[in-house]
């Protein structure tokens, strides 16, 4: 799989991985995910093509999003929430991707990924995504128990950035890989005569070997050049570690 992942202001990134949970991925999972249609207002259903596989009130995934996500009870009154995609996991498990229109705006989409049970009736907090619905439907990948998808970063006062998501669906660890080290690293590395608040950094042709491993092309650029010396990383989200491969 292949993404372009590119910065919407020109920006300094400084290295790194950010992790949302410190878990780790689990491996050798048996986990399952398939796609899920939903339809319907007070009573949501959920089919897998033709096959329906439950129904949940409008008002479970509201309690659920106010025990567990942290929503006030205004913000979902007067504008329901919207629920898309959506993932059956293991036959007994839903994974919901749920927009609080209230919360979302111009800017992007306020969405909150969780899991719950078949019935609604329980259920956990996963991840707080912001970004574009159309950019996050279009990117969004299944690999085995993982799921990946793009989202918006804020990266200072005025600024967001493209960034890649990956959650694992079986320990709910949340990961968004980024460079092992800072700008100011690389341009020594490269013996370049710049200074690191000149150049902005990009992620591309972001590629996963396996389940496990992946490789990102660091192409970093100036407002006049952008031919600077490119790398290649590969990082290994089972032990966390970064390689530089060229």
């Amino acid at each position: 799989m292949k993404k372009i992942i590119i910065p919407i202001f020109a920006l300094v990134l400084i290295g790194g991985f950010f992790v949302v949970r410190e878990k780790y991925f689990s491996s050798d999972s048996e986990t399952k995910l398939s796609v899920l249609s939903v339809g319907g207002k007070d009573t949501l259903e959920f089919k897998s093509g033709t096959t329906r596989i439950t129904s949940i009130s409008e008002k479970n995934i509201k309690t659920l999003l106010i025990a567990n996500a942290g929503v006030e009870d205004y913000e979902i009154a007067d504008f329901p929430p919207e629920i898309f995609p959506a993932y059956l996991k293991n036959n007994d498990g839903l994974i919901l991707f749920v927009e609080v229109p209230l919360l979302s705006g111009t800017g992007g989409s306020r969405i909150k990924v969780m899991s719950t049970n078949l019935q609604g009736t329980s259920g956990r907090f996963i991840y707080d995504f912001f970004g574009s619905r159309a950019t996050l439907i279009e990117s969004i990948k299944v690999m085995q128990n993982k799921l990946a998808f793009i989202e918006l970063n804020e990266a200072g006062a005025c600024c967001f950035i493209s960034q890649e998501v990956v959650i694992d669906t079986d320990s709910y660890f949340v990961l968004k890989p980024q460079f092992p080290d800072s700008l100011d690293a690389y341009i020594k590395r490269h013996n370049l005569q710049l200074d690191p608040h000149e150049l902005s950094d990009s992620v591309a042709n972001y590629d996963y070997i396996s389940t496990d491993i992946i490789t990102l092309e660091r192409a970093p650029y100036t407002s006049i050049d952008d031919k600077l010396p490119k790398e290649i990383w590969q990082y290994n989200v089972e032990t966390r570690q970064y390689k530089q491969i060229n």
